[in-house]
């Protein structure tokens, strides 16, 4: 009995995958192959920081000399002196990747950096061409991107064995979960603190008051000098929820108890924070939706402050996560149907919580569809909020976006449940409408505000992310 065990114990041990960083600060002396922790090319800066299984920095023994949070440091800092406008994407991510070489989530971030690159340059040429944008509005779209990948071992089995991976899911979660209270917080305050700094100006040697801060305003254009979203998947969006949970409980709250400031969206921990199929149990996300729905409401052109989407064909989360919390959870009572729910149940699969729903239509070959034709009540109208909002994927189609209440529309807080038009699996992140959503929410942190300074309010929406497409084909 013990032999086997014994066996069993030294198969697991073989298993694991490699606990050292992937990646190096400094690569002058390396004689092996040298992955190094900071990317240059003319599209991207991509910085990589790595985690331990107890949440700690993971550097190589280079703690002494520097480590991957004072690089980023350095560089925001070198930013700021140049007066540099930066778009910054922090992606966590999720159950079976880490920060090695061959993990294609690095890839799939190197390219989303690219399209990102791309659609911003396409906002520049926007504000070049308009006379009535000044000097320093053209300045701050003009923004350089800077991608920042948080490592940790989500993937811990080095065996292409997917029984092993498999059974891994609930260790790593464990694991997720000491990450999401480790040196994480410190890089994710660092990003925040930095864009708070860029984009806050005080007039006054007091403080903020309800009038006195600028904030996002260049030259009364509602823009950022920095812009920031994080982004997590899976337990990557565990890990963020957890980290940033107790600064949006209180983001929402102030609003709510402040409903004038004119800053309150603003200030935010990260400008959009976007979970895609995160392992996050349904309970931990009750406080904080229903203190957003006692909270002010948003602007049309406003992003939530966090975004969460999942898709119905997610196994991972709708029927491993449950499987594993009935068996951890077990003696624990609940007071009625709706905890024992949410206990069990992650944020996108509980129904009573979900506030939209997003699918895809695809585009029947060799028809034209216009924006006119399939618009949402209220999309165009400067008085009436929209019902639901229409953004375009060309040459594939059109996604709609439907609020599940009427007043889930102006939440800041969303909880958006997919199909397979969008995602048809737990990791499929590299789809083209997934990438639409994605850069739909950007283009309402960029591009809408440079609209609504020259034209009406309502028609903003009705236009394409992609200005020179006003309708698509296939």
């Amino acid at each position: 009995m013990y032999r086997l065990l014994a066996l069993i114990l030294i198969a697991f041990v073989a298993a694991c995958s490699q606990t050292l960083p992937y990646r190096h600060i400094d690569c002058t002396n390396s004689v092996d192959e040298c992955l190094p922790s900071h990317e240059i090319t003319p599209d991207y800066d991509l910085f990589f920081a790595e985690f331990d299984d107890q949440g700690w920095l993971n550097s190589r023994g280079e703690r002494s000399k520097s480590d991957a949070i004072t690089e980023i440091e350095r560089f925001l800092a070198l930013a700021q002196v140049k007066d540099e406008s930066l778009f910054l994407f922090t992606y966590v991510h999720g159950w079976k990747h880490n920060a090695a070489k061959k993990d294609d989530n690095i890839q799939q971030l190197r390219d989303e950096l690219i399209r990102i690159s791309r659609q911003l340059k396409g906002v520049a040429k926007e504000a070049n061409a308009n006379p009535s944008i000044t000097s320093a509005q053209k300045r701050v779209l003009n923004k350089r991107v800077v991608g920042i990948y948080l490592g940790w071992r989500g993937d811990s089995v080095a065996l292409s064995s997917d029984l092993l991976k498999d059974v891994s899911f609930y260790e790593r979660k464990a694991a997720a979960e000491r990450v999401a209270n480790g040196d994480i917080r410190n890089i994710i305050a660092l990003i925040a603190g930095y864009e708070s700094r860029r984009n806050f100006s005080l007039p006054s040697e007091h403080g903020p008051t309800a009038s006195s801060p600028k904030i996002c305003d260049v030259d009364g254009l509602a823009i950022c000098t920095v812009t920031s979203i994080f982004v997590g998947h899976s337990f990557g969006g565990l890990i963020l929820y957890e980290a940033l949970e107790g600064n949006l409980l209180q983001l929402i709250q102030d609003s709510r108890l402040e409903p004038t400031r004119e800053d309150r969206t603003h200030r935010q921990f990260g400008s959009t924070v976007v979970l895609i199929n995160p392992a996050v149990e349904a309970t931990r996300f009750r406080p904080l939706l229903n203190l957003a729905k006692q909270a002010s409401l948003l602007r049309r052109y406003e992003n939530p402050v966090l975004i969460s989407i999942t898709t119905t064909e997610d196994v991972a989360t709708r029927r491993f996560f449950p499987w594993g919390r009935r068996l951890g959870t077990f003696a624990e009572i609940a007071e009625g149907p709706e905890e024992a729910q949410a206990n069990l149940t992650t944020i996108g699969h509980m129904e009573p919580y979900v506030t939209h729903h997003l699918q895809f239509t695809r585009v029947p070959d060799s028809e034209t569809v216009h924006l006119e034709n399939d618009q949402c009540p209220g999309e165009k109208s400067d008085s009436e909020w929209p019902k639901c909002w229409t953004y375009f994927e060309p040459p594939n189609g059109y996604a709609k976006l439907n609020p599940a209440t009427e007043s889930g529309a102006r939440l800041a807080i969303w909880n958006v449940r997919t199909d397979k038009s969008v995602m048809s699996s737990h990791s499929d992140l590299n789809r083209a409408e997934l990438r639409g959503f994605i850069t739909w929410l950007i283009d309402r942190k960029t591009r809408y505000p440079l609209l609504l300074q020259t034209e009406d309010a309502g028609s903003l929406l009705s236009k394409s992310v992609v200005p020179e497409l006003g309708a698509i084909r296939k």
